[in-house]
């Protein structure tokens, strides 16, 4: 679902989880508008998830991932663990 609809069909706090997969910063993508979607994606969280729910994010870029840990910390969400998997 577009991050931007998650507060129009959900309701407040009525997830436990979010699992994502937003876009990654690169040469060919403007980065402000990847922010603007990170800053989105964690408004949109706060609203839907349940006072103790996670949101967990893949990521296969290391300059996305520290945009999203700083816009995540910004947004009051924590990090409780990261993973470096390859394939």
């Amino acid at each position: 679902m577009d991050v931007e609809w998650l507060d129009t069909k959900l309701e407040k706090e009525s997830l436990d989880k979010i699992v994502s997969n937003p876009p990654v910063l690169s040469k060919r993508v403007n980065e402000k508008e990847i922010e603007k979607s990170y800053k989105e994606l964690f408004y949109q969280a706060k609203f839907v998830l349940k006072r103790n729910g996670r949101i967990a994010i893949i990521s296969g870029s290391e300059k996305s991932i520290n945009l999203l840990k700083d816009i995540a910390q910004k947004n009051d969400f924590k990090l409780l663990s990261e993973y470096h998997v390859w394939h």
